[in-house]
């Protein structure tokens, strides 16, 4: 196996290792399930102008075996015990507007499967792989921060409701459009 697998794979296990209960406090993004007002179960600061908050974490593994195989998994998950909502039931727009959060969430976690796999078949030697492997983290993590806040910013936390409209459009198409990275 080669060096920079090795220590790539070390980097990641150190960086993202979750314990178990993590892991029980958090949703899987799927298609095909939808956030509920039960899954805000955190706890809503005294003071906050905000109805509710929705906290997602991409989780990466890597996986390196000694015939130089590599594998690579990308989640996207919704923390259930750091999302909070201010009222015991979001309203079905306002649930939609933080569904939207998760979604922008997974529309990353493909972008860096898509980033990865690239990686992974480049034999591109010219730069250091460990660099190269936490650039790519980096910048995905940049622009998944870069977008929530844009998302926010041009829909005013869904007050805009025109904007709100335009945005679940464009979130919905580039999902569709990077389909081939979807976990199933």
């Amino acid at each position: 196996m080669n060096k920079y697998i090795c220590n790539i794979f070390i980097i990641i296990s150190f960086l993202f290792f979750l314990d178990s209960k993590t892991i029980a406090q958090q949703i899987l993004w799927r298609s095909d399930c939808h956030l509920s007002s039960d899954d805000f179960n955190g706890k809503k600061p005294q003071k906050s102008r905000w109805d509710a908050v929705t906290v997602t974490q991409l989780h990466y593994t890597l996986r390196a075996d000694c015939k130089d195989s590599i594998a690579v998994k990308v989640t996207c998950m919704f923390d259930t015990e750091k999302s909070w909502k201010k009222y015991k039931k979001l309203n079905p727009y306002l649930l939609k507007h933080e569904q939207s959060h998760f979604d922008i969430a997974e529309l990353y976690a493909r972008k860096l499967r898509q980033d990865l796999k690239k990686f992974l078949l480049t034999k591109d030697n010219h730069f250091n792989p460990e660099w190269k492997l936490q650039y790519i983290l980096l910048r995905n993590n940049h622009g998944n921060r870069h977008t929530q806040k844009k998302y926010d910013r041009q829909t005013r936390h869904s007050g805009r409701r025109i904007k709100q409209r335009e945005w679940n459009t464009k979130i919905a198409d580039e999902l569709k459009a990077m389909s081939n990275f979807e976990v199933n």
